[in-house]
């Protein structure tokens, strides 16, 4: 499975999944809702290493599904906490094939534009024959 399959199948099941706020696409401009909060969801690619020897080499491809959970200014922290905490839980139930998702996180900041953002971030894996 390519990095863009893995991608399309990422994005499709969360457009299907994800009904609770607008969604925002990486590359995508986005009209933040007034007065109520959005997300936007991206992967990233991250190392792939070698972890079996032989004829049938077993590589294993990581990355990270990130969630920016994003409430408007004065909103208060557990807003965007509980969104993140929403979609970390509708990930856990993610029919992805051949994807292992891993321990989640969660991390919060105040953006320059006036938002507040709770990030889940939840790693994967997937191996593959080479």
């Amino acid at each position: 499975m390519s990095y863009r399959e893995t991608r399309s199948e990422i994005e499709t099941w969360f457009a299907a999944a994800w009904t609770r706020t607008p969604i925002a696409w990486e590359n995508v401009d986005i009209e933040p809702p007034d007065n109520a909060g959005w997300v936007r969801l991206s992967i990233e690619s991250e190392s792939a290493d070698q972890i079996g020897f032989g004829s049938g080499r077993l590589v294993r491809h990581r990355g990270k599904i990130l969630v920016s959970c994003r409430v408007p200014a004065g909103s208060g922290a557990q807003t965007a906490i509980a969104l993140a905490d929403e979609a970390i839980a509708l990930l856990r139930t993610a029919p992805l094939s051949s994807h292992v998702l891993l321990g989640p996180t969660v991390s919060t900041s105040e953006l320059e534009d006036q938002t507040f953002e709770a990030l889940a971030s939840v790693p994967f894996y997937r191996d593959e024959v080479a």
